[in-house]
């Protein structure tokens, strides 16, 4: 990994540590992938994994939005 590998680490066990599910976006390879394997991360998105698909109107329910009162 890169020079950004303490910043990330610093980042990812924070989250953790206030129990944040981990999203990585960008999984392009199975190198990328295994590097996120080792990095207990939850959820990836990325070519990868599979090709982008059409939003299906009927599965896709917005959640409400938060109102301030």
């Amino acid at each position: 990994m890169s020079g950004l590998q303490t910043p990330l680490l610093d980042a990812i066990s924070k989250a953790k540590n206030i129990g944040a599910q981990i999203v990585v976006e960008g999984i392009e390879t199975k190198q990328d992938f295994d590097a996120m394997l080792k990095l207990d991360i939850d959820l990836f998105q990325g070519y990868f994994l599979g090709l982008p698909k059409p939003l299906e109107k009927e599965s896709y329910v917005p959640e409400p939005a938060l109102s301030f009162i």
